[in-house]
């Protein structure tokens, strides 16, 4: 019932735009640029790391929410769409900063406590998105948002089948996601200060290898290998644990299917995924499924 009324409401708001009235904003609405605007090269020593403020991404969702409730809310709904996704991009790209700073100079405290705190929060990040595409989705505009070059099958892919299949974990996934910053924290600190022991020294590992590589390597694994083999096994442990929550722990020919399937509801041009297992593992089988449901 509440789809019909939905849908009903979109063809009575496209009805009225057709008619002349709020053409303004229909003009502002469909005119949206297939592909964005060439841009200028930056150097990576240019941008600037500043911490993402998360709260204003909150903000910007909760007017979102209030403009969906307008019938007439064409432009603050575009505006609220388009500064989120600033938004967004911003996390990602101070995210990429602080992982490329800390990853250059392991020692440095500052990017390593900003790349962790990013870490953490992307979870957070990622239901803000999800919560700005299920209210868009769910809102009487979804008709016309559907037809935006970067929303194509918004309702398709973010109505109530992703809401039912997904809804209810969030919980978990941030247990999860908490857990895994843990450990990878854990791995970041045990690889910023390598040391080994050599004939009753303890010496730097970096600085020991490049005098003997054989003998450097033998007293790092010696040392190393139980705790970071421990760290692994707990971190596959982790990543099986959250495939479970979101369903794609697949048991048969059938489950790889249905997860290769849901993750096609995810991707958008230009994304990439990589994926890897033996013979047998499935790799033909989710590969055929997923070119079939895009």
């Amino acid at each position: 019932m509440k789809k019909r009324l939905v849908t009903v409401v979109s063809l009575l708001l496209i009805i009225v735009m057709l008619a002349g009235c709020a053409a303004d904003s229909a003009a502002a609405i469909f005119s949206v640029q297939e592909t964005a605007p060439a841009r200028e090269p930056i150097c990576f020593e240019d941008i600037k790391y500043v911490r993402p403020d998360i709260d204003s991404m909150y903000k910007t969702v909760d007017a979102l929410h209030g403009a969906l409730k307008n019938p007439f809310g064409f432009e603050k709904i575009l505006a609220c769409i388009q500064l989120f996704e600033l938004q967004l991009t911003n996390f990602e790209t101070m995210y990429a900063v602080a992982n490329i700073r800390t990853s250059l100079d392991v020692s440095d405290d500052y990017y390593d406590e900003e790349y962790t705190w990013c870490m953490e929060n992307s979870a957070e990040v990622q239901m803000l998105m999800d919560e700005l595409y299920y209210a868009c989705a769910d809102s009487i505009h979804t008709a016309w948002l559907d037809q935006l070059s970067f929303w194509r099958k918004l309702s398709a892919d973010y109505q109530d089948v992703m809401m039912s299949e997904s809804g209810g974990t969030y919980e978990e996934l941030f247990e999860i996601n908490a857990r895994e910053t843990q450990l990878l924290a854990e791995y970041r600190g045990i690889m910023s200060e390598l040391t080994i022991e050599v004939d009753g020294q303890e010496r730097s590992f970096d600085e020991y290898v490049l005098e003997d590589y054989d003998k450097a390597n033998a007293a790092f694994f010696e040392k190393y290998n139980p705790v970071l083999g421990q760290l692994y096994i707990e971190l596959m442990e982790l990543r099986k644990e959250c495939a479970a929550v979101l369903r794609f722990l697949c048991k048969d020919q059938n489950d790889t299917q249905a997860a290769a399937a849901a993750l096609a509801k995810l991707l958008r041009p230009g994304d990439v995924i990589a994926y890897r297992g033996g013979m047998g593992a499935g790799k033909t089988t989710f590969t055929r499924s997923l070119c079939a449901a895009l």
